[in-house]
């Protein structure tokens, strides 16, 4: 089996894959879904006198920094330090307002943003991996970004003469147009990244079907968001496990001829929103391999937001026997540690934090 967490680079995603770099291995390979750039602090300079320049904050002095620039980009170098030199695969993230919305957080998507309008700043992108001999560049072949047969000809010849490795990343829609290419142009190295979003695994037969009959070389991993975007959070159970995630995906896979499975980790696939944060139901999501099930503990008074994490974490230790009879979860050690009630951002690191444990220790 090979175990692909699906990782947007935002705060918390990152904080995990760095604390998960040591386990990373051939079936354990992060993708990092790069949506906006990292960026070297520089510092003004005063021109007359070659000291840095200071502001005054309160009753205290500090450097002023210079306005980002394409020059102070450090974003693959970030990863790269970050997850100690593993294996990893790059994927520049490409969307459309269509599946996300317009509501957005365009400042936290900016990279994001500018690619999915501009293909040859993508494909600028995807090109610049080949700087770094353990990342494996990902195409991405989607609903409003589908690349016609000779265009993904071109880029995939490309990028295979910079590369060891390349995944192709696709959706239903252009499988019948790549078929040639994905049976003559991909092999032992390669990785084919079959993407089904949030529709169920068992509705996929026919796709699935189409692929087996494929003489295919390469890698076949199925991607899978089993955690639906339109379930908000007071939506979930108020304790116990639920059955709004259906995470079969995980157990199925082998069934339809996927060497490996990649998944959100207990996230959603979404992006930063604008506003909010202060509102909202509490919602703790637990995944537990052996009944592959996320136990959801929910704060259902939405008035509260993330203060409502408060009641549930009382109520989360009470099915630690069950959940870590052995205390070695790495999860509920950072509940117990958890200053009050946390925030956000918390939570998410703790929901992934326990799914990627689960997956590791079931290798």
């Amino acid at each position: 089996m090979i175990y692909i967490p699906l990782l947007k680079t935002r705060i918390e995603e990152l904080k995990v894959a760095k604390e998960f770099a040591k386990y990373y291995s051939s079936n354990f390979i992060p993708l990092f879904e790069i949506i906006t750039e990292k960026h070297e602090t520089v510092y003004k300079i005063d021109s007359a006198t070659k000291d840095f320049v200071y502001e005054a904050k309160g009753s205290r002095k500090r450097k002023v920094k210079e306005k980002p620039t394409d020059n102070d980009i450090i974003t693959l170098n970030y990863i790269n330090n970050l997850i100690d030199g593993k294996t990893a695969f790059i994927d520049y993230f490409r969307f459309s307002e269509e599946k996300y919305g317009k509501s957005l957080n365009y400042e936290g998507i900016d990279l994001a943003f500018r690619i999915s309008r501009d293909s040859n700043l993508y494909l600028s992108k995807l090109s610049e991996v080949k700087a770094f001999d353990n990342f494996i560049p990902v195409i991405s072949a989607k609903k409003g970004f589908i690349f016609t047969k000779n265009e993904l000809e071109k880029i995939m010849k490309e990028l295979k003469s910079q590369n060891q490795s390349i995944a192709l990343r696709m959706t239903e829609e252009p499988l019948d147009d790549y078929k040639s290419l994905i049976e003559n142009l991909m092999d032992e190295d390669d990785y084919l990244l079959f993407d089904i979003g949030e529709q169920s695994v068992d509705t996929k037969f026919m796709e699935f079907d189409e692929l087996d009959n494929l003489n295919i070389r390469c890698k076949k991993i199925l991607l899978s968001s089993p955690r639906k975007n339109n379930i908000e959070n007071g939506k979930y159970e108020i304790e116990g496990p639920t059955n709004l995630i259906d995470n079969s995906a995980l157990t199925k896979f082998g069934d339809y001829q996927f060497n490996g499975i990649g998944d959100y980790a207990g996230l959603k696939d979404d992006l930063p929103k604008r506003g909010g944060g202060a509102t909202g139901a509490a919602l703790a999501l637990l995944f537990n391999y052996a009944d592959n099930s996320f136990y959801a503990f929910t704060n259902r008074d939405t008035k509260l937001g993330p203060r409502g994490y408060l009641s549930l974490k009382p109520r989360i230790m009470a099915y630690k026997s069950y959940l870590d009879p052995n205390s070695t979860c790495l999860a509920y050690e950072k509940i117990a540690k958890l200053p009050g009630s946390g925030n956000w951002r918390n939570w998410n690191n703790i929901t992934i934090t326990r799914y990627l444990q689960q997956i590791y220790n079931s290798f």
